[in-house]
């Protein structure tokens, strides 16, 4: 997979968020932002292209990293992470609703924030095929016309 991918970063924990950082750049990622709240997340995704999102689900703001996930599900075609020291059901459920690509527990250790990033921008990519594929098939039927063929006696 081509690591050359632009990740954006949501965590309030700064410890944590630089960490992971360090840990994607060593990995080859592009982190093209670290940001701590639903707001900064929501510029960058503005403005910024954004390959995939890896959002914690507690944020130290009134908006949560599942707001972000339902913006991103609602006005953006990107995959999205949560990474998160969550995992009890009602979160779960909650996390489950707004579809994310995977979820990934903390703590972490570094090859499953690898295998998390990899497969899920493999699946994604092989979704956007398939939807492309057969969005050329809906069309072309569009364009092509039936016609009742008269048995021959």
């Amino acid at each position: 997979m081509n690591k050359s991918i632009n990740i954006l970063i949501v965590e309030d924990n700064v410890l944590i968020a630089d960490d992971m950082q360090m840990i994607l750049e060593d990995m080859g990622y592009n982190v093209s932002a670290n940001v701590t709240s639903y707001e900064k997340a929501i510029e960058v995704l503005k403005n910024e292209s954004i390959d995939l999102a890896l959002l914690d689900i507690q944020l130290a703001t009134d908006k949560s990293g599942i707001d972000i996930g339902r913006y991103i599900r609602e006005n953006l075609d990107i995959p999205f992470v949560f990474v998160t020291s969550n995992s009890d059901k009602e979160t779960v459920n909650n996390a489950k609703n707004v579809k994310p690509n995977g979820y990934l527990v903390k703590p972490f250790q570094e090859k499953d924030l690898f295998t998390t990033i990899e497969i899920t921008m493999s699946n994604f990519q092989e979704t956007e095929k398939s939807e492309l594929n057969s969005n050329s098939s809906k069309s072309l039927l569009k364009k092509i016309n039936f016609c009742k063929r008269q048995p021959l006696i």
